[in-house]
């Protein structure tokens, strides 16, 4: 079936409501001259329609204002037809301006590819099984312009199961995707180690910090997956939340560390986390997502409400289109969401698993 793109479908409207202005001004043209009007068609048409389109719509009402001139003999009257010099001076403006602006257009829209190419490059995919664990992962920029953002995650084997990093970098769009970056190469550089997770935080720290303006920080969440049991530093960032069974619990993190880049004080703190549990890992874009009331979005409730026993790829799925339907696809910052499920039994093929898929202890995501 045949559709109209939405530039044919509104130069059709300016061209007919050109050709409707035209047939009252040229009724009224006994008692007022309207000659100016026909300057619109031009101008909306820059704001909405590249050069052809302008162009078009611009000279359709330059000949209307001819023939309203020529009915109101304009040029022989006073103005000597400054009113249709007028209209002709804004046509030839207007269709410059959409050249312009449509090659602003296609010049952003290359640089946004760069930039999303680079961001796919930086935060790479975690694979969707490592041993008994099974990962889903969402990311979303807010920047609509660039879709790229300083939220990041990536997940690492280390001897003694996997390591996950989730991060949200202070800013949005392309200013925080360098800071992201160094975050995430750090961390794969030193977290698959024989180190522990608070040394893991405070190397982080470290790298990030020369290269930090006056106020700029990242908050984190590490999380380690070892046999039957996750440990968690928080550094500033939005607690995880826990689905076993019928049950979503938010797992409370006591004496959380500052941000990253604000003197780190990590501690480490440990649950359990057996065969057929969820770890949702997520940035603050999720839970301060507002609907047109101004809402927040509630992640426990909706979760709560999802089908049991689905892969964690349909899980995430459902709980995005459920925020989708609350804020409308409208996010104020930008989203990370890393869905952990806890698959096998025993615990014990976690690390045996990891060791065979990548190797020796090494980055996986």
């Amino acid at each position: 079936m045949f559709q109209w793109s939405r530039d044919e479908v509104q130069l059709g409207w300016l061209l007919g409501t050109t050709t409707v202005g035209g047939v009252v001004a040229l009724a009224l043209s006994d008692t007022v001259t309207l000659i100016s009007l026909f300057v619109l068609p031009a101008t909306i048409a820059a704001l909405s329609l590249g050069p052809i389109g302008t162009l078009l719509v611009a000279a359709y009402a330059s000949v209307w204002a001819l023939a309203l001139s020529i009915q109101v003999h304009s040029f022989t009257g006073p103005g000597h037809g400054s009113g249709f010099a007028t209209v002709v001076a804004v046509a030839a403006i207007s269709t410059v301006a959409a050249s312009r602006w449509r090659r602003r257009e296609v010049t952003l829209h290359r640089i946004s590819l760069v930039a999303e190419a680079a961001q796919a490059t930086i935060v790479r995919p975690i694979p969707s099984r490592l041993g008994s664990l099974t990962f889903a992962t969402i990311y979303r920029s807010a920047a609509e312009e660039a879709r790229v953002g300083g939220d990041a995650y990536a997940a690492v084997a280390y001897p003694e199961g996997v390591r996950l990093l989730i991060a949200d970098v202070r800013g949005k769009g392309l200013e925080a995707v360098g800071l992201a970056a160094d975050v995430l190469a750090s961390f794969r550089e030193f977290a698959p180690g024989s180190v522990t997770l608070v040394d893991v935080a405070r190397h982080l720290e470290n790298a990030i910090v020369p290269g930090l303006g006056d106020e700029d920080f990242v908050t984190a969440l590490l999380v380690d997956f070892t046999a039957d049991q996750i440990g968690l530093v928080s550094c500033g960032h939005p607690w995880p939340l826990l689905r076993r069974g019928d049950q979503v619990t938010e797992i409370i993190i006591d004496r959380p560390s500052p941000p990253l880049g604000l003197g780190v004080q990590p501690r480490l703190q440990t649950h359990p986390f057996r065969p057929g549990d969820q770890l949702f890992v997520f940035t603050d874009g999720l839970i301060e997502a507002r609907n047109r009331h101004g809402a927040y979005f509630e992640p426990i409730s909706v979760i709560r409400d999802l089908p049991a026993g689905e892969s964690p790829r349909e899980t995430l799925d459902r709980l995005i289109t459920s925020l989708d339907e609350h804020a409308g696809s409208r996010l104020a910052d930008d989203l990370a969401i890393v869905l952990t499920e806890y698959t096998a039994d025993p615990v014990t093929t976690l690390v045996e698993g990891v060791r065979v898929l990548a190797g020796e202890s090494g980055p996986v995501g």
